[in-house]
Order: structure tokens, then sequence, then C-alpha cells
């Protein structure tokens, strides 16, 4: 598997999911609260040392269903999320949920 195939592949490990999907949540409440530096910080900083962690130590097996266009509408679920936190509008957080939810649904309902 070349570098670029487990590049992609790491955002499906269950270890880096779990780590996304919570600090996306605390990230959404330290916006919410307009702790803005913090939020940045736990929104991008946990997820960055999580890919670190899974491309260094763990196996990457490939999926299908992931594509770059996949986990770039992941990224703009988690930005509408945020903006929506921001604004405090539970309406767009739940648009921003499932955004991200989609594709994961999406391939779901298929098997």
């Amino acid at each position: 598997m070349t570098f670029g195939e487990k590049l992609l592949y790491h955002h499906n490990h269950p270890a880096k999911l779990a780590i996304d999907v919570i600090c996306l949540v605390v990230a959404g409440m330290l916006i919410w609260q307009q702790h803005l530096l913090r939020a940045i910080a736990v929104g991008i900083g946990g997820p960055l040392i999580a890919s670190a962690i899974v491309l260094a130590f763990a196996g990457v097996s490939a999926h299908r269903t992931l594509t770059w266009p996949v986990v770039a509408m992941r990224v703009a679920g988690a930005l509408i999320f945020w903006l929506a936190a921001w604004y405090r509008s539970i309406l767009y957080c739940i648009v921003g949920v499932l955004i991200i939810a989609a594709p994961w649904i999406k391939t779901r309902s298929r098997r």
C-alpha cells in the first residue's frame, strides 16, 4: 500500500474515527460557549495527533467506499457543525452531523 492510499484509508480506522467524533463534539461545545481558540486546539489538534499515531503504528486496510470526496464531505460537515455551534443553531448542527453521516448511511443501506 502506498503512502497516499494509507493516508486516505486511515480515516476509517476505528481509533481515528472515535477521536474524530469526540473532538468534533468537544470542539462544538467549546464553540457554542464562544471559546474559539480552545475549540481550534481540540477540533484540529486532536485529529492531527490521532492521524499521526494511526499512520505510524496501526495497520490500515483498504475500503472500497472511501474516497477523497467522502473525506471532503466529512470535513465540510464538521465545518458546518462548528459554524452552526458558533451561531447556536441546533437545526444546522443536526444538518452538519447528517452531512458527516451521509456517506456511512449510504454505504450501509446498500448492504
